[in-house]
């Protein structure tokens, strides 16, 4: 099983593990924006930040240019049928977090 980003942060959130205030949009959808926020669109596929799948926005005209270039474009060969937005935290350290499943030993591996 592949989970998106947002899938991801749907599971952190039930169990409390904090993450940052977002929304999940589809095309079409309304939105709205308080502030610095993170665009990033959910595709099942690493290194989305490098290929420009992950948008800084400061202003809603911004998040809507942003969020119109997220929906038509592929990345990676991935066209996004969501994006999530999330709340831009100012963060002093970043780490990222996988499990994975070995299926030499047949048990999962955190990455």
């Amino acid at each position: 099983m592949r989970l998106l980003e947002y899938e991801s942060k749907e599971i952190l959130n039930k169990y409390q593990i904090l993450a940052p205030a977002a929304a999940v949009i589809s095309k079409g959808d309304a939105f709205d924006i308080n502030g610095p926020v993170m665009l990033k669109a959910q595709i099942p596929i690493g290194g989305r930040g490098k290929s420009g799948g992950i948008l800084e926005a400061s202003t809603y005209d911004d998040a809507k240019t942003h969020i119109e270039y997220l929906f038509s474009t592929p990345l990676k060969g991935y066209r996004a049928k969501k994006i999530l937005i999330e709340e831009k935290m100012e963060v002093e350290q970043e780490f990222f977090m996988a499990v994975t499943y070995d299926t030499v030993t047949k048990m999962p591996v955190a990455v």
